[in-house]
């Protein structure tokens, strides 16, 4: 016989043929106020990359435990069965008025990463001066003389076209002893970037005639060249900051206790998680300021009601809501980063004017009902554009096939789209020949169909299988 029935068993010897109980328990937290820590750094190397760093991390309040937990229960000893009630509420946790503040003299992290990222965009640029050098070689013990520039050499065969044709970059020779790379407008980092090759030593001719070429005979300077010298600190700001954080959960249920030990029906009454107040800002060389910003955030799962039938091993969701909500999430960039050519064709596409990013909300709601009825509802509101989704979908539990997915009504509605955005939006088109469906100047697509063959009203001859 089961454990279980042997303490029904035993609670039939003690209370009788048939027992109940019940257990509350008002609330059990551990509980912080006022916390606060502080302290500084100093290193006596003077070459000492991080140094100087004085910080301190202060939190009202921190506080985790449980709450309103109750406990109910049965005993049919005649029948072998016994059926629990419970719900609680917990774990929760809630932190309030954080702040971090940190200050230390570190490298210009914007100019280390300006160098990489340079360094990166002339990674392949080496090895065209080798083939350029080699072609310099082959064409002095071919006419006893240095040509006058590159364009000799592909006329004379001794330098390919593939070998220069380096996407970005444009590159000349000036005899006797400079190559140079000059990038154009297709290079990431922004056209008239330079990186210049001159040869330093005495016997240029036997440089370009020689088997084993020493690079190191070569000074390099210019874009993309790496700075060997230990950069200076500056001194750099670091702060941080969150008004509240909530993590919370409750449940309620049935359990019904047998020969099968079975759960009968699963409430999940709220789990969630909630942010709210976050202010971030990070202070380089006193005057290059980045800034992050949310003023609320929540994820939230409620009224969730599983049911659970003794002749089905897969349980059955009766009804239950999420809701996903993001409001005002604002990245303000550095001049730094905002003076990159790359980061200003990402702007462009984003529409960030003074390096500002944001998103004003983003709401995802998903309600599901009498076992069946899914119902979802999005709206995601941008600088660079807004999106509202409206959906309507019918299921039949268990899912076992597509088709048990069908698509009720399925509307997306896109519009406030920044102009390089719409611009690529009319190239797709002209290329592939069909025209999104549109309301004015709002671009609306409505889906319908089964799962597994959606189709778009207007566009059916696209091909949306996944």
């Amino acid at each position: 016989m089961y454990k279980t029935l042997l303490l029904i068993l035993l609670s039939s010897i003690l209370f009788g043929q048939d027992a109940e109980g019940e257990f509350s328990l008002g609330e059990i937290s551990f509980l912080i106020k006022n916390i606060h820590f502080g302290g500084d750094y100093k290193d006596k190397n003077k070459y000492s990359e991080l140094n100087n760093g004085v910080g301190s991390l202060d939190i009202a309040l921190l506080k985790y435990g449980f709450s309103d937990v109750q406990i109910s229960g049965d005993v049919d000893t005649y029948n072998e069965r016994a059926k629990v009630k419970y719900k609680f509420s917990g774990p929760e946790f809630e932190m309030s008025n954080l702040k971090m503040n940190f200050t230390f003299d570190a490298p210009n992290v914007w100019d280390l990463i300006r160098e990489e990222l340079a360094h990166e965009r002339t990674k392949n640029i080496t090895d065209t001066f080798y083939d350029i050098i080699v072609s310099i070689g082959v064409y002095y013990k071919t006419y006893n003389e240095l040509p006058t520039d590159l364009n000799r050499l592909l006329v004379n065969g001794m330098l390919s076209r593939s070998a220069i044709n380096k996407a970005g970059w444009d590159f000349e020779y000036f005899p006797p002893d400079q190559i140079v790379a000059t990038s154009n407008k297709y290079m990431k980092g922004g056209a008239g970037k330079i990186i210049k090759y001159v040869y330093t030593g005495s016997d240029i001719v036997g440089y370009f005639l020689r088997k084993d070429f020493n690079f190191y005979s070569w000074e390099s300077s210019g874009y993309g060249q790496y700075d060997f010298r230990n950069p200076q600190p500056v001194k750099n700001n670091v702060s941080f900051s969150i008004g509240k954080i909530n993590q919370y959960f409750g449940a309620s249920g049935t359990m019904d206790l047998s020969e099968r030990n079975q759960l009968v029906e699963i409430q999940l009454n709220r789990a969630g998680f909630s942010i709210s107040g976050v202010n971030a800002s990070f202070i380089v060389n006193r005057s290059s300021k980045s800034t992050f910003n949310i003023l609320d955030f929540k994820s939230e799962a409620k009224n969730i009601n599983i049911e659970f039938d003794p002749f089905n091993n897969i349980p059955t969701i009766d009804k239950a809501a999420f809701q996903i909500l993001l409001k005002n999430l604002e990245i303000i960039f550095p001049k730094d980063v905002q003076d990159d050519e790359e980061f200003k064709e990402i702007a462009d596409y984003l529409n960030i004017n003074s390096g500002k990013f944001r998103i004003r909300q983003v709401n995802l709601t998903v309600n599901f009902n009498r076992g069946k009825d899914l119902i979802i509802k999005a709206t995601a509101d941008t600088q660079f554009g807004k999106a509202v989704v409206d959906g309507s979908f019918t299921i039949q539990q268990p899912i076992r096939n597509d088709s048990d997915f069908i698509i009720d009504r399925f509307t997306v509605e896109i519009s406030n789209l920044s102009q390089p955005i719409i611009n690529f939006v009319e190239v797709w088109e002209e290329g592939s020949g069909n025209t999104l469906p549109r309301k004015g100047r709002t671009i609306v697509l409505e889906v319908y169909g089964d799962i597994d063959h959606p189709q778009i009203k207007g566009l059916e001859n696209m091909d949306l299988n996944f």
